[in-house]
């Protein structure tokens, strides 16, 4: 009976042990072993490594029990953010404020509830996301319809493909009784625009530039259907350099009101083999009223771009299709 009363305290000290220890797991270091080596076995860092060691040198020896992973609670802590607030000094912008806390103005806009760009001295600002009582709130899709003009060697199916959407519902939309279609034909097309999400396979890199991409890919779609207005900048109507600095703006990107030929000499030139989503897409003699850069939009990869058409509004385009291949002037990606 004793001995069976000893085994089962044992076992208890044992499950208590590990409970404490869930996952804290150990290596144990053989011959030729380094830090590095046993860190990239274990995906941790040399410096995490030492860390968790007490490790104050990279020297290790034979035999050597070495912690590799961090100890973990059977049950995950639960952390709370405290949303940042700064107070507004003389000279400061949305924009200078906003790259200070690495956000975008559209954030700082949107955080604060302004509908302007004025901001008053003393004024106190949220500069960082709201805590939320959950991880992770997935934003929802929205559908945004727009036309699209067909180009040679489209199909329904291909469309349908680029737009996130189906076969069926481009027939429905457009009252087609077959999947005929024909060049120069405008379909009116649905797609589901997640914001923050890029909907094509081009990687949109935060990293690439001082505002943010992925914002600047949500905010032009988002815009889908707006009607052209000559010299409109809000959403309410845009022609193609408005919609440019309006976008950019709300990116994050501090940028001024150009005409398309503005944004071509503020821009650099790159070659169709290093674009990437983001860069300005120009064209030359569209208006027969002048000569030389009189349109452009903004690139999304796989040769389609989104721009402010004085046709269809804001939509988004193929680079391949004639019309722009006959007036295509190059990429080019801002200073």
């Amino acid at each position: 009976m004793k001995k069976k009363v000893a085994s089962l305290a044992a076992v208890v000290l044992l499950s208590s042990a590990i409970a404490s220890n869930a996952y804290a797991a150990t290596y144990t270091v053989k011959k030729g072993d380094t830090l590095s080596k046993i860190a990239n076995k274990y995906h941790i860092s040399i410096k995490d490594l030492k860390s968790l060691n007490h490790l104050k040198s990279d020297v290790i020896r034979i035999n050597q029990k070495l912690t590799v992973t961090k100890p973990t609670t059977s049950k995950k802590a639960a952390t709370t953010t405290k949303q940042k607030t700064y107070k507004v000094k003389k000279g400061d912008s949305l924009s200078k404020i906003a790259k200070t806390y690495k956000v975008t103005v559209a954030q700082l806009k949107s955080w604060n509830k302004l509908k302007s760009d004025v901001i008053k001295v003393g004024q106190t600002l949220k500069v960082s996301k709201p805590a939320s009582s959950t991880a992770s709130e997935a934003a929802s899709p929205q559908v945004k319809t727009y036309t699209y003009t067909v180009v040679s060697g489209d199909t329904l199916g291909a469309i349908a493909q680029k737009s996130n959407t189906s076969v069926q519902k481009l027939k429905e939309l457009n009252n087609l009784k077959s999947d005929l279609i024909y060049v120069g034909q405008k379909l009116k097309v649905t797609s589901q625009i997640k914001a923050g999400n890029d909907d094509n396979n081009n990687a949109v890199n935060d990293d690439q530039a001082d505002y943010s991409m992925t914002k600047l890919v949500s905010t032009a779609k988002s815009l889908i259907g707006v009607p052209y207005l000559y010299a409109g900048t809000t959403s309410k109507g845009f022609d193609c350099s408005g919609f440019i600095y309006y976008v950019f703006n709300h990116a994050g990107k501090d940028l001024d009101r150009l005409s398309s030929t503005g944004y071509y000499d503020h821009s650099t030139s790159v070659s169709k083999s290093q674009a990437r989503v983001g860069d300005l897409v120009f064209f030359k003699d569209t208006d027969d009223s002048f000569k030389g850069i009189s349109h452009l939009g903004i690139y999304l990869g796989n040769n389609d771009f989104i721009h402010a058409s004085s046709s269809d509004g804001v939509t988004i385009s193929d680079l391949e299709s004639k019309y722009y291949q006959d007036h295509y002037a190059g990429i080019r990606r801002l200073k």
